[in-house]
């Protein structure tokens, strides 16, 4: 017979915790052995004896989720840790990928679900409940779409007149047009009129968006 899973479950909602506790140690196959409510009573019961895996929430007192992952991981690196919460932003699922987690769960789950899960968890592999996918897909479309705009920005500059191009190379600089004049030995008024059109053909309302936008793009330095 397979040894059971060693389970610490960290989460500061008294009624959950407990309640999730009774219905995991019903589950064939896990042990329950320590139920906390913060991440450094979490980090105390890993370092009790042998454990298989821990359950952590993500917003806990005294130290979140995440630290506590990372600490454990650190500790003890064979230890499956699953974040088992309602991800409301990205930036919180970003910084547990980051500590070395690799499962994520809401605290939503169907029971009938829930050890099947956890046990894929601890052979490895990647887990996501709805919400964390949802997550990494908007994360996913922003990026693609910020490197399209990027791409767009990078075509629009290639395209521009040669005329323009060393306005706008002094523009991304942050010169003003008295001196972008001097050194180009332009009157200021052709450099205002060369700056709008500038701003008109690369699509940007002010010179900072444009100059923003160079440099995220990588054409400034």
């Amino acid at each position: 017979m397979t040894d059971s899973l060693r389970v610490v479950i960290a989460d500061d909602d008294d009624a959950f915790r407990d309640d999730f506790a009774q219905l995991l140690a019903m589950q064939e196959g896990f042990e329950v052995v320590a139920v906390v409510e913060n991440g450094a009573e979490a980090i105390s019961a890993c370092s009790q004896g042998h454990i298989d895996m821990v359950l952590l929430d993500v917003d806990m007192p005294v130290l979140d989720g995440i630290a506590a992952a990372a600490t454990i991981k650190k500790m003890s690196p064979q230890v499956t840790i699953v974040m088992l919460t309602a991800f409301a932003h990205e930036d919180s699922l970003d910084e547990a990928l980051a500590a070395g987690v690799r499962a994520f769960l809401t605290k939503d789950i169907e029971v009938r679900h829930l050890a099947t899960l956890l046990r894929e968890a601890h052979e490895g592999k990647m887990i996501m409940g709805n919400r964390p996918t949802e997550l990494l897909t908007e994360q996913y479309l922003e990026k693609r779409l910020k490197q399209q705009e990027y791409e767009d920005f990078r075509q629009d500059v290639a395209e521009l007149p040669e005329r323009l191009l060393p306005v706008f190379h002094l523009v991304i600089q942050a010169k003003p047009n008295k001196v972008i004049a001097e050194e180009l030995f332009l009157s200021e008024s052709s450099v205002r009129t060369y700056v709008s059109q500038i701003l008109e053909l690369t699509n940007c309302a002010t010179r900072g968006e444009l100059t923003l936008r160079a440099l995220r793009s990588g054409i400034a330095d």
